[in-house]
C-alpha cells in the first residue's frame, strides 16, 4: 500500500527524478486497488428538514413549548402513586 502521493514521491526521489513526478505519483496513488478498498469514502447523512421555529432568528424564551407526560403509576411501598410529568422545552438557537 502506498503511503499518499507525497510519501510516495519523496521516497521515488531519493534514487530518481521522475518527470513530473507528481502527477504520476497521484496517479498510482488514486488507481491503486488496495489503497481505495482500505480508505474508503464515508457517506455524510443527510440532515433532516428543521421546523421554521428553529431556523428564523427570535429573542430568547419568545417560542417554547410545553410537553404532558403521563400518568405513570410508581409503587410507594404499600400503595401505588400516580405521577404526572409537564416538561418545559425551550428550543436553543
Amino acid at each position: 500500500m502506498h503511503a499518499g502521493p507525497q510519501h510516495l514521491l519523496a521516497s521515488i526521489r531519493e534514487s530518481y527524478w521522475p518527470i513530473s513526478g507528481r502527477n504520476l505519483a497521484k496517479q498510482v496513488s488514486r488507481s491503486c486497488v488496495q489503497c481505495f478498498k482500505v480508505a474508503p469514502k464515508t457517506i455524510t447523512p443527510l440532515m433532516g428538514n428543521l421546523p421554521s421555529s428553529r431556523v428564523t432568528i427570535q429573542l430568547p424564551f419568545q417560542v417554547c413549548g410545553v410537553d404532558y407526560a403521563g400518568p405513570f403509576l410508581l409503587k410507594n411501598y404499600v400503595y401505588y402513586q400516580q405521577i404526572s410529568e409537564i416538561v418545559f422545552n425551550l428550543p436553543s438557537l
